[in-house]
């Protein structure tokens, strides 16, 4: 993980070493699917998808009912290399927007579909004692650009809040 702090880095090494692999994810996603009523979203790396397969990974998030994937390490302009499949399963590729997005956040915004996940921080995840982002005027950008509805900007921003919180709960 190139992004992750110290605390989600040790997570997922306990993961991998209890036996985890990509299709065992999968098929625990598919039986929680069966429970849930809300519109799941695979956040992933995109070498775990090359590695499984980018048609094959999008089927089975269609087989699993996921509804989006997130893909922090593909940069906008590289989306193009997994929209084909993305679409073609009719799976959302959530686009990121950081802070240094900056002259790019309308763009992006425009060609967001789901929703528009907002970094809300520079650097690896992890506890913060404060956030110095303007995050009320990156999300203004956003709203001004794109048809995705604020409920969906609101719940990526709470999003955002509850993982520094699970982050900040599993440190202590």
């Amino acid at each position: 993980p190139i992004a992750e702090g110290p605390v989600i880095q040790e997570a997922d090494l306990r993961t991998l070493q209890g036996g985890c692999t990509t299709d065992k994810l999968f098929d625990a996603i598919k039986e929680i699917k069966e429970q849930v009523n809300i519109p799941l979203v695979f956040m992933t790396y995109v070498n775990v998808i090359y590695r499984y397969g980018t048609e094959k990974f999008m089927a089975r998030c269609v087989e699993c009912g996921i509804s989006g994937v997130i893909v922090p390490d593909c940069p906008y302009e590289e989306r193009d290399e997994l929209v084909p499949f993305c679409n073609k399963a009719g799976i959302d590729l959530i686009p990121l927007i950081a802070p240094t997005s900056e002259e790019r956040i309308t763009k992006i915004a425009k060609s967001a579909e789901g929703f528009v996940y907002v970094v809300s921080s520079l650097g690896v995840t992890g506890i913060r004692q404060n956030i110095a982002t303007d995050l009320g005027a990156m999300t203004k950008l956003v709203k001004e650009a794109t048809e995705v509805s604020e409920k969906n900007i609101a719940a990526a921003e709470a999003e955002a809040k509850l993982k520094a919180a699970k982050e900040e709960a599993v440190k202590a």
